[in-house]
């Protein structure tokens, strides 16, 4: 078996979540040939830096302009736009090289690439379309998607609602890292038997804070902000940067209690050591802290779909949200690590959604693409009758 994951690095979720599909897929797959491809490198090569360094000045920059984009083409219709065109071409090429079983497409633009691509060479390649934020946002939706994979059952239902048909829906949630599944092991056999063990990391005097700006570190500015958070008694802060090389600068080796780094393969050891981690509301991070027990506290944001994020994060007691900016909630964010309570709450919660969710999926995702085909057949055929 064959399997193309088809991804694009605008921010590195997309790559993250078809990392972790590829795990999830050997594991129940030894045998398959699993190729992991960034779409937008292979058919634009040496413009597609371009289009990635445009993606991240926007977010940086004009914040506002992507929202009104993102929330304009929250609707039905037609969305086969020039650069979809140019991937659809690009994609009838690529399925000709590679004759793979599956496709897989962890980017809303290269599920229509790949939809368009069906019907417009015939191409009958299963399509799975892993949804990598809390959205039911149109741009996820394409006519020749075979199966969904969609983070929650809201997402789900919101998904019925606007036409997509229940068989299609799997919720499988946002795809963590293989290394997070075996910590959410680890910490729920630890909450199971918190009645005969202390819990060190409850009782223990010093609180662990781990901050987070994604993969562009985009964290607040403010020095005030640091100097309050290290003068916090009996606090230790680590801060991720990401590429933001600007606040590891300015902030590395500065302050006797907080430590900093950049790009770090760590993050499921650090999120394990943490009461709480401070974040920027990617929907990839927010799995991720939720597979460690780790309660959220999410900076603020105006961007459409780190709302739907914040929303979920909220609404499923997964921790808390910050509505202004952060310099102003230092009082709340200490309030909130040294609230026991409301933290293994927040656990308890955590561990209910994690076992809600269709983590075995790959397991008979062969079949189950099977079934939905002949399912679409027999309905032709009844249709062709009346």
């Amino acid at each position: 078996m064959k399997v193309l994951i088809l991804t694009a690095r605008y921010g590195m979720g997309h790559i993250s979540a078809s990392n972790s599909i590829k795990q999830d897929i050997i594991k129940y797959n030894s045998d398959a040939e699993v190729k992991i491809i960034d779409f937008y490198n292979y058919t634009f090569s040496s413009l597609s830096r371009y289009f990635y360094d445009a993606f991240s000045f926007i977010l940086k920059h004009a914040t506002k302009l992507y929202g009104k984009f993102y929330s304009e083409n929250d609707k039905p219709g037609s969305k086969y736009g020039p650069v979809t065109r140019i991937l659809a071409n690009s994609a009838q090429i690529l399925v000709a090289e590679e004759d793979p079983d599956i496709i897989i497409s962890t980017f809303p633009i290269i599920s229509q690439a790949i939809s368009l691509c069906k019907k417009k060479y015939g191409i009958n390649t299963p399509l799975i379309t892993c949804i990598t934020d809390i959205s039911s946002h149109y741009e996820w939706i394409s006519e020749n998607t075979d199966k969904y994979l969609v983070p929650c059952v809201d997402s789900k239902y919101e998904l019925i609602s606007k036409g997509v048909r229940s068989e299609r829906l799997s919720v499988y949630g946002i795809p963590v890292s293989d290394v997070f599944k075996k910590l959410h092991s680890k910490q729920v056999d630890i909450m199971q038997n918190e009645k005969k063990l202390i819990k060190i990391g409850n009782y223990r005097k010093r609180k662990e804070l781990l901050i987070m700006g994604g993969g562009l570190g985009m964290l607040p500015e403010n020095e005030s902000f640091y100097k309050k958070l290290n003068s916090v008694t009996d606090l230790h802060t680590t801060i991720v940067t990401g590429s933001n090389r600007k606040i590891y600068n300015q902030l590395n080796r500065k302050y006797e209690n907080i430590d900093v780094l950049g790009y770090t393969d760590k993050i499921s050891e650090l999120m394990e050591n943490a009461d709480c981690v401070v974040t920027k509301p990617g929907g990839i991070t927010v799995f991720e802290a939720i597979y460690s027990l780790t309660p959220v506290i999410s900076f603020d944001t105006i961007l459409p779909n780190e709302l739907n994020n914040i929303n979920f994060i909220e609404d499923g007691n997964f921790g808390i949200s910050l509505h202004t900016s952060a310099e102003k909630n230092i009082d709340r964010i200490i309030k909130f690590i040294n609230d026991v309570e409301k933290r293994e709450n927040i656990k308890k919660s955590m561990i209910r959604f994690v076992s809600s969710l269709d983590q075995e999926y790959f397991k008979d995702f062969l079949y189950d693409i099977k079934t939905i085909n002949e399912i679409d057949e027999h309905r032709k055929e009844v249709e062709k009758i009346l």
